[in-house]
């Protein structure tokens, strides 16, 4: 692609060209990382809630039972 622009005399538009085809990659692998890392984030804020609600109740319970 840079020999075409250069033996056309169109090299800033080719490069433009090839900077925006790059830019649309990099926002594709970034919506995909983001799909990916929601689900996680939410485990584990669950995984985080649990662990408090049971640290809470757990002792209750302990004491309830004497």
């Amino acid at each position: 692609m840079l020999r075409v622009g250069e033996e056309t005399g169109r090299m800033e538009d080719l490069l433009s060209e090839v900077a925006d085809i790059y830019d649309d990659e990099v926002k594709t692998a970034v919506k995909q990382m983001l799909a990916l890392l929601e689900p996680l984030l939410i485990l584990v804020m669950a995984l985080a809630i649990l662990v408090i609600i049971g640290s809470v109740l757990l002792p209750m319970i302990n004491m309830a039972d004497w």
